[in-house]
């Protein structure tokens, strides 16, 4: 077991059919709580997950590395890394996860880790508000529309559990900020 303490964002939130530009925010039902790692569970890497990388586009321009987890019958969980880091942080957190039935969502923040790294001469400021959007988009286009079209949802809503984020460091701010509409 890893004996790594840190601290992350728990953002519950329900997701359905896309309403406003604020994807994340208008289905926040207003559950915010910090835990520990120690919340998730036993921090063991399991030898069976897999997982499936893929590129998300942001803003029809920009590729974002993605990777997911577990059944997709599974609630979602997005798994926002901290400045400087990238998906390969959860490694642990993303096997205890799909051990307990989520399907798990890792991106690399615009900027970090595998994703693009576009600056000023292509209009990118990078900004807490700049990451919510991405986490909003990637929320809509593609965590609600695998719940919509996934197996074990059945309503065609996108699914009735809504989408758990998780942050550290700088994620939980970004995590907090999309939850928030802000």
């Amino acid at each position: 077991m890893v004996a790594t303490i840190f601290t992350i964002l728990l953002v519950v939130l329900g997701l359905g059919p896309p309403e406003t530009h604020a994807f994340i925010a208008a289905r926040h039902r207003g559950i915010v709580v910090p835990v520990s790692a120690a919340a998730i569970g036993p921090l063991a890497a399991t030898a069976t997950q897999v997982t499936q990388e893929d590129t998300y586009i942001f803003r029809d321009r920009f590729k974002i590395h993605a990777e997911t987890s577990g059944p997709k019958s599974g609630q979602p969980v997005l798994l926002v890394h901290g400045f400087g880091c990238s998906t390969t942080y959860w490694r642990a957190a993303i096997s205890t996860l799909v051990d307990a039935g989520y399907r798990v969502h890792v991106i690399d923040l615009l900027g970090q880790g595998k994703s693009e790294k576009p600056g000023r001469a292509e209009g990118v400021e990078y900004s807490i508000n700049l990451w919510a959007t991405l986490l909003d988009d990637y929320a809509r286009d593609v965590v609600a529309e695998e719940r919509k079209n996934g197996p074990g949802t059945g309503t065609g809503t996108g699914g009735g559990e809504g989408i758990i984020l998780i942050g550290n460091s700088l994620g939980s701010l970004v995590a907090l900020s999309a939850a928030l509409g802000d």
